[in-house]
């Protein structure tokens, strides 16, 4: 959420502490070569391990570049593997708008915020595009909107009803007036600004991703700065 976020507790699962990119740059080699054999030998529990250590090991890069050669090193394999999982699912039906569109009649407060601010981010990109997108189904979308942004569920309490509101009343303000909410995030000496909704959910994708070390790696690290548009960290001597 922009402006409801959840901060990490002392207890949240932490899986980068610090940035470090030189104590692996000896390693680093081997333990890709060990990532890509689980994702072509491994079972399926391996595959999902070795996944998860990719963007662990782009986000201990030293530079942008070490991440495009990463991605370069992983593509044949990765490719092989998407390629069967959308063989298996080449005859299912994927979300669409309309989709996401029923479900902000869901009756559980988390199916309805993440389909709203889904809604909000693929017109977002989409219209860079198609200016149509959405249009055909704008008004009723407004409407449904419009009332989760004024109205809650009864059995919701005081808190889920806030937070509803406060998400739906975001997202009319940006479908009806383009005006995405503005969020300013302090660290150190400088000051991280969120203003579209990709930057909101790069963002959070982040923090689950760094738990409480997110801010290390705000200051620190090149990559997560560049996925930030924080620009280069200047260190005076």
């Amino acid at each position: 959420m922009p402006r409801n976020r959840k901060k990490p507790s002392p207890g949240d699962s932490q899986p980068i502490q610090r940035y470090c990119p030189g104590s692996l740059a000896g390693r680093k080699m081997s333990l890709v070569e060990s990532v890509k054999r689980s994702l072509r030998k491994g079972n399926e529990e391996e595959r999902l391990w070795a996944v998860s250590v990719i963007p662990l090991l782009a986000l201990q890069s030293e530079t942008c570049a070490d991440v495009l050669e990463l991605v370069e090193t992983f593509k044949p394999v990765m490719i092989g593997i998407l390629t069967d999982i959308l063989e298996h699912v080449k005859s299912a039906n994927l979300l669409s708008p309309r989709d996401l569109m029923a479900m902000l009649d869901s009756s559980h407060l988390d199916v309805r915020t993440a389909s709203g601010e889904t809604l909000a981010l693929m017109h977002e990109l989409l219209c860079q595009h198609d200016s149509s997108f959405l249009q055909e189904d704008l008004p009723d979308l407004l409407n449904t909107v419009r009332k989760l942004s004024t109205d809650a569920y009864r059995f919701q309490g005081k808190r889920g009803r806030k937070l509803q509101r406060i998400t739906f009343r975001d997202v009319l303000l940006y479908l009806q007036e383009g005006v995405v909410p503005e969020m300013r995030i302090k660290f150190g000496d400088e000051t991280l600004l969120l203003n579209s909704w990709m930057m909101h959910r790069r963002y959070d994708c982040l923090k689950d991703v760094l738990g409480m070390a997110l801010n290390v790696h705000l200051e620190k690290n090149a990559l997560v700065r560049d996925l930030l548009k924080l620009g280069l960290k200047w260190i005076g001597l």
